[in-house]
């Protein structure tokens, strides 16, 4: 719509008088030129402070995720029963013997976040754990 109301001008322009169509092209090209270098302008320091607000938002995600796992592994560790081999090998019933059992649901709420950011793309490999996690 603007190109044509631009056209519909020039040609007004030009059968008006040939000695200010020159002057209304220069002055049309000078406001297109203007526009792009601020519309350029403008993107760079946005593009750059997006691109910064998102590696801090992940590194804090990060941060946070394994504070979290840490904290599930450690009840995990700590709900963990260690049974004498005497009591496997009873196998008489018994009322002494206790069964505990706990039930965890890893599902740090850190995760939710991280998906719903869309932060984070598909890992291109798969993480190794560390020998000092793996237990």
């Amino acid at each position: 719509m603007l190109c044509v109301a631009l056209a519909l001008y020039t040609v007004g322009v030009a059968l008006a008088s040939l000695d200010q169509l020159l002057g209304w092209l220069n002055t049309l090209m000078a406001t297109v030129l203007s526009v792009f270098s601020a519309v350029v302008v403008g993107l760079i320091p946005f593009r750059f402070r997006t691109r910064e607000i998102d590696r801090k938002k992940r590194e804090e995600l990060a941060v946070l995720l394994e504070a979290e796992l840490a904290e599930l592994e450690r009840g995990l560790l700590d709900s963990r029963t260690v049974v004498p081999e005497e009591i496997l090998e009873d196998r008489c019933p018994s009322a002494f013997h206790e069964i505990r059992l706990s039930i965890h649901h890893p599902h740090p709420l850190v995760i939710e976040e991280a998906a719903r950011s869309g932060l984070f793309g598909a890992p291109s490999r798969r993480p190794e754990c560390s020998s000092s996690r793996a237990r």
